[in-house]
């Protein structure tokens, strides 16, 4: 049977350089299988040179909420004027309604955003919240 690096290393008992090279090669992408089994939620501040119209000679500033259906990758966003946790709410309660599917699992990163309101007991549809660790 053929090993890779990292496992001849382990079975050699060289645990701490083979836990750093084992680090390096990605986990294997779990695929999914039905709408709404994971949908990724992330943000991203919005350009100057990507805004237009009054918005942008009044100076505000916007930031993207993206949510992507990982099986489908039907996609759903929305701009909010703040970055907070009361945004992340309001648009998990829009995407909710957008999606016509059940959702099951929420990924996002562990920004700030996404800690406080966001993962509170107001959502009981949703089963799981799956934070990154970045």
């Amino acid at each position: 049977m053929r090993q890779g690096c990292g496992e001849c290393l382990i079975s050699w008992n060289y645990s701490r350089l083979s836990r750093q090279i084992l680090s390096i090669f990605p986990k294997p992408y779990e695929n999914m299988q039905y709408p709404g089994q994971r949908v990724q939620i992330d943000v991203k501040y919005v350009p100057d040179a990507c805004i237009v119209g009054d918005a942008k000679s009044e100076g505000r500033k916007f930031y993207q909420y993206t949510a992507i259906n990982e099986y489908s990758r039907f996609c759903y966003l929305e701009a909010f004027e703040e970055h907070s946790s009361y945004s992340s709410a309001v648009f998990l309660e829009h995407m909710l309604k957008a999606f016509k599917f059940k959702i099951e699992c929420v990924q996002t990163d562990n920004g700030q955003e996404f800690t406080k309101r966001f993962g509170s007991s107001e959502k009981p549809s949703i089963k799981k919240y799956f934070y990154l660790s970045v």
